[in-house]
């Protein structure tokens, strides 16, 4: 009922000259009703069965009493009072029917009171002795989450695959209390194949990405690596690869000549773009040493961004600080089934790269103070994600749409879309509060 009637106040609202969204007046709660509320929240939050989850998520509707900031207290009490995992396992049932395990080591001394930093780890049971030694070094200061299937994490993979990190990520914060500034991802080999997409597509969630021996697998890797790797350019990155000794005649290139090729080609894009990058090369035969890449886990999470240009596969990989693209325009990518023949007499780079651009969904996302400039290609929408502080921060916005102001008006939280946000990443300290759509000729609407 109530998403019904936001829907039918919203044309009002935007004939309006200052609007106001989901406006929520506050109520004092007393002790009793306060606990209460905790509790229903908690019981939501922890309900798996989608059905009873709408029971219980109309309940604190209920008794939130249109209350933001006794939703957000006890949001942060079910945060405190969790009483954390013990187990060295955590099964996920992913939406397929599969389960996935993943391999928890926390510091001897973890306290659930205390936000403690997350590295991720995709491997498998491969993994150089000094890589072991650093993460067993690491262990003593940082959850290490070990991940060993990582197949789905593609350039290719469908959209239900991308959305499993984020199932990766709720499911250890449910556990744990993760520090959301300082979660950084290693891979080894393939699985640094899988570190380094899964970075470039979703670059807000890490402090640091360690790549060793990967390599960027996409169509048209060289092209691919100007265009993509920009969306790092407010993340740490360090590569590590092992430079082979190139053989006079080629007849066939196998991983570790396309390793190198594909780091070369990254190294160089980073230092031509100024990102934030370090690489390691190593001779055959030199083993890998950690001490190139242990700084990595003391970086923190670039939070403020006030402006990005992100290319990704497809709109729903668009995952990008405070803008998401979502859903298909009907002609999308399809780089993947092209042949691209540029004529001899033009720079092969530069007309693949162009060709490239044309077909990649994109994002541009700019802000400055309480005005949010958006632009997009090839999705059907954008999303502008506001976090709680960012709301109440900026209490009156303005959105422009492609060089056009779209909207001007007063903003508040929504109590829904914040228990839904904490629901799904569990991120309760400071939920998104506010969710509003812009579509592809900059109609702004709640969501």
């Amino acid at each position: 009922m109530m998403r019904k009637n936001r829907k039918k106040c919203w044309p009002a609202l935007m004939l309006a000259a200052s609007t106001t969204l989901f406006a929520q007046p506050p109520k004092p709660a007393e002790p009793e009703e306060a606990n209460a509320l905790v509790e229903s929240v908690a019981a939501y939050l922890t309900e798996s069965d989608p059905a009873r989850s709408r029971e219980l998520l109309a309940k604190v509707l209920g008794d939130s009493a249109g209350s933001v900031d006794r939703v957000h207290r006890a949001l942060c009490a079910v945060r405190a009072n969790l009483p954390g995992s013990e187990a060295n396992i955590l099964t996920i049932q992913n939406p397929g029917g599969n389960q996935q395990e993943i391999r928890i080591e926390r510091p001897a001394d973890y306290d659930s009171a205390t936000a403690c930093p997350l590295v991720i780890v995709l491997a498998d049971g491969n993994l150089p002795k000094s890589m072991r030694e650093q993460l067993a070094n690491l262990n003593t200061t940082h959850i290490v989450a070990r991940i060993g299937d990582y197949s789905d994490l593609s350039f290719n993979a469908d959209a239900q695959s991308w959305n499993q990190p984020a199932r990766w990520l709720a499911a250890l914060r449910r556990e744990l209390n993760i520090d959301r500034n300082r979660i950084y991802v290693v891979g080894w080999s393939r699985g640094a194949d899988a570190a380094l997409l899964w970075a470039i597509m979703q670059p807000d969630l890490f402090a640091g990405v360690v790549a060793v021996e990967g390599m960027l697998d996409t169509p048209y890797a060289r092209q691919m690596a100007q265009l993509l790797l920009p969306n790092l350019a407010h993340t740490k990155l360090h590569l590590n690869w092992t430079q082979p000794e190139w053989p006079t005649a080629v007849t066939s290139i196998d991983r570790t000549m396309r390793v190198a090729l594909s780091n070369t080609v990254m190294a160089e894009v980073a230092d031509a773009r100024s990102l934030p990058a370090h690489h390691n090369i190593r001779r055959p035969g030199e083993l890998v040493s950690a001490d190139s890449w242990e700084y990595m886990f003391s970086e923190v999470r670039a939070s403020d961004v006030s402006g990005f240009v992100h290319r990704f596969r497809f709109p729903t990989q668009g995952h990008a600080w405070f803008a998401h693209t979502r859903e298909f325009e009907k002609a999308c990518w399809t780089g993947d089934r092209i042949h691209i023949a540029p004529r001899a007499a033009v720079d092969t780079d530069a007309a693949v790269r162009k060709v490239l651009d044309g077909k990649l969904a994109r994002i541009e996302a700019d802000r400055r103070g309480s005005e949010w400039s958006l632009s997009f290609s090839h999705a059907s929408a954008i999303d502008l994600c506001l976090r709680l502080e960012e709301v109440r921060a900026h209490p009156a916005i303005q959105i422009v749409f492609e060089g056009k102001r779209r909207f001007s008006g007063d903003i508040k939280p929504d109590i829904r879309t914040m228990l839904e946000s904490a629901k799904a990443s569990w991120e309760l300290d400071n939920p998104i509060a506010l969710r509003l759509r812009v579509g592809p000729r900059g109609r702004v609407l709640p969501y």
